[in-house]
């Protein structure tokens, strides 16, 4: 039996007192592994086949009241990342060509998409990159990770020997984190940022496990993931 997973509403009072966390109704019946929004509508998606009892192909949305399902869904495996792009939300799925395009009404490819699954995605510099366990992007080359311009597809680089599994912008550079430890030719251990151009290593990066999240606060870059059976939390 599957066992249910609520999605839970983090509420903050002005008073600064009384935070407390509340279920959005009964929830999704499996895992929620991406949160967006998009139009002005809270989107997620995951493992789950249905929504407050509803049947739905693993994505689902939430109006603040309500949740209702999104028709034509394409593909039937788990869904694995979202972003807004060009007034598109895209979505990242592990049934060939692993990436779509919803416009609000209908779904579309991305070109050709991927050959593997789209783990994250971000804007930066006005194009879509994307993350995760391909090697090719558009039927061209693209080690780990790629951008779209709205078009086509193109590498980022050289790419990585591993898998890109989280991104983040911060000082106008783009950071990529994962389970590589080189770019091209270039040690890079779980970490770098692109300028727009190239690659550049952040210190000697994080040896052992893998990067799995990063955030910016209070101006510094937070990451978080796992090395050696345990987790670790840096900047």
């Amino acid at each position: 039996m599957k066992k249910a997973i609520y999605i839970l509403l983090f509420t903050a009072h002005l008073n600064g007192y009384a935070q407390t966390w509340n279920s959005v109704t009964s929830g999704v019946n499996d895992n929620a592994w991406s949160l967006s929004v998009y139009n002005a509508e809270l989107y997620v998606g995951g493992m789950f086949d249905s929504v407050a009892g509803i049947p739905c192909n693993k994505m689902a949305k939430w109006n603040g009241i309500t949740w209702s399902t999104i028709p034509n869904v394409p593909g039937g495996d788990n869904i694995s990342a979202f972003e807004p792009f060009n007034g598109e939300l895209y979505m990242g799925r592990g049934n060939p060509p692993f990436i779509h395009r919803w416009d609000g009404a209908s779904w579309s490819f991305a070109g050709s998409g991927l050959n593997s699954v789209a783990i994250d995605m971000i804007e930066f510099n006005a194009e879509l990159y994307a993350g995760g366990l391909f090697t090719t992007a558009g039927g061209i080359p693209a080690n780990h990770i790629a951008k779209w311009n709205g078009t086509s597809w193109s590498n980022v680089g050289a790419g990585m020997n591993d898998d890109v599994l989280t991104f983040a912008v911060y000082n106008g550079e783009l950071y990529a984190g994962g389970r590589f430890d080189t770019i091209g030719v270039s040690v890079r251990h779980r970490i770098a940022k692109w300028n727009g151009s190239s690659w550049i290593g952040l210190g000697a990066g994080i040896t052992g496990g893998q990067v799995n999240s990063m955030a910016v606060y209070n101006g510094e870059l937070y990451v978080g993931g796992d090395g050696l059976a345990r987790g670790f939390l840096g900047r």
